[in-house]
């Protein structure tokens, strides 16, 4: 049996599929991450009243966000407000898990998310936290938060 190309290219939309890409997925490592959770759980309920402990990460804005394909009528083009200019934004936050609360510190403009933004951002922290005697700071495993200035400052 041969069939035209045109058939061959309707086949897969007579069965509802379509053409796009999978989306990867990270398999998790639920031993690990219960291990990981139980250490930090444990963390928390040991601190005395005098210590608090902090989460913290950067992140990268873009103000002009990725276009990908979307739907719009045949001769018609969709269009999209942009603010003009790609200007990237590199904050730097971290919660207590006390309170909740949410500080964040800007990087300077062409920073980038590095060791620099991961040692400036502290400081809010340690002012607004002054009554706790020692915070703890829980980070990813970002190579600027495991570099050796961020041991030596974090050690001090």
């Amino acid at each position: 049996m041969t069939a035209s190309r045109e058939t061959v290219r309707r086949w897969p939309q007579r069965g509802h599929l379509v053409y796009r890409r999978p989306l990867p997925v990270l398999q998790p490592d639920e031993e690990e991450r219960r291990a990981k959770l139980a250490e930090l759980r444990k963390l928390q309920d040991g601190l005395p009243d005098d210590e608090t402990a902090v989460w913290q990460d950067e992140v990268e804005i873009h103000t002009n966000p990725k276009l990908g394909q979307m739907r719009m009528l045949t001769g018609q083009q969709a269009k999209v407000e942009m603010p003009g200019t790609n200007t990237k934004r590199h904050p730097s936050g971290s919660i207590p898990w006390r309170t909740g609360q949410v500080f964040v510190t800007e990087a300077a403009p062409k920073q980038g998310r590095d060791g620099a933004l991961f040692l400036k951002h502290p400081d809010d922290p340690r002012r607004r936290l002054r009554r706790y005697k020692k915070i703890h700071v829980i980070g990813g495993n970002a190579s600027g938060h495991t570099g050796l200035e961020v041991i030596q400052y974090l050690w001090t």
